[in-house]
């Protein structure tokens, strides 16, 4: 299965996005995937930089080249382009994993993902990616 990972971007700290990216396309891959990260393979971790105009065009390529779209959201503030990522992969078809933080909302993603993680730490949701 190809799985496009999706995150918050904007007022992250890139370095530990990166770590944290990292370890969940390998986790992901190590049950069979394949991973697709717009920070990884399009911005080579921030070397390339990306226009404004060109990343959701971009992104949208990625995810319909995908089976199903990773939201790991673990921050509380909402990311409009990590929105529009999972409102286009809903609309497209594809399957939709939301790994949430424990104690955060988003009511309306739980509702249009066909599985939600909860987790409480990144280790915790390795574990339970590992599990499966």
């Amino acid at each position: 299965m190809i799985i496009y990972i999706s995150y918050k971007f904007s007022e992250m700290d890139k370095f530990l996005l990166k770590e944290k990216l990292k370890m969940l396309s390998k986790a992901l891959e190590n049950q069979g995937n394949k991973t697709k990260v717009f920070f990884r393979d399009v911005q080579n971790w921030g070397d390339t930089q990306v226009k404004q105009e060109e990343i959701l065009p971009k992104a949208y390529e990625m995810i319909k080249e995908s089976d199903a779209i990773f939201a790991f959201v673990d921050v509380g503030e909402k990311s409009e382009g990590q929105l529009l990522e999972i409102g286009f992969a809903k609309a497209k078809g594809k399957k939709i994993v939301l790994a949430i933080k424990d104690g955060l909302g988003y009511k309306f993603l739980r509702m249009i993902a066909d599985e939600v993680i909860e987790f409480e730490n990144l280790d915790d949701l390795i574990n339970q990616i590992n599990a499966l």
